[in-house]
């Protein structure tokens, strides 16, 4: 069971990790773990069980494997990725299993803003990032395809989380509805969509059945 309200910061830069971390505290989290290499975030995080890590795409050791790696071992940790305004390494992060993705040029006030708002359910997803999601959702984007992934079937789960969002039950309601938290409610929306070719939330309401 993940902790509620803890973080794991994940950076090379020793300043930058105490900048974020004074930030976060004003905004209510706590943070348990401070490293700075891949190796270390997996550790902390499987160790912790935090209900957040904040990676730096730079981090040393592999970031995109680190991500995968928590997101595999420790599904209700909210993950969100920092780094350049750049497709690939957006997309990249999110099919590891990231449930956000922040621009590094994005102040520590405004990234512990949006931090907190991901404990409250909401997407920590830039505008290029919502943009690049849905042309990659709906098969237009000519950097990343999901091949095999569209027209697979939903886990029960998946279905489950789409039907409540049919019934207009947002987020929170649907965590509390089926016991799970609303970053796992997000995960299963993702991968509805996916397989689904959905193009977002108002195309899953009205989508194909499941």
């Amino acid at each position: 069971m993940t902790e509620p309200r803890t973080a794991v910061l994940a950076d090379a830069k020793p300043a930058i990790r105490a900048g974020l971390a004074v930030a976060l505290r004003s905004a209510d989290i706590y943070v348990i773990a401070e490293v700075a290499s891949a190796a270390e975030a997996i550790a902390a995080a499987v160790g912790a069980r935090p209900g957040l890590c904040i990676i730096d795409t730079d981090l040393p050791g592999g970031a995109i494997d680190a991500i995968a790696r928590i997101a595999a071992e420790v599904p209700e940790t909210a993950i969100v990725a920092v780094g350049p305004e750049d497709e690939d390494v957006l997309l990249a992060a999110i099919r590891a299993g990231a449930a956000g993705y922040l621009p590094g040029s994005t102040s520590a006030t405004g990234l512990a803003r949006a931090m907190s708002g991901v404990f409250d359910g909401a997407a920590a997803m830039p505008r290029l990032g919502v943009d690049v999601l849905v042309q990659a959702v709906r098969g237009r984007s000519g950097n990343w395809r999901a091949p095999g992934r569209v027209g697979a079937p939903l886990t029960r789960r998946e279905a489950s989380t789409v039907d409540l969002l049919r019934q207009g039950l947002d987020t929170k309601d649907i965590a509390v509805k089926l016991s799970i938290s609303p970053v796992t409610v997000r995960r299963h929306l993702t991968a509805a969509a996916l397989k689904l070719g959905a193009g977002g939330r108002a195309e899953l309401r009205r989508g194909t059945d499941v």
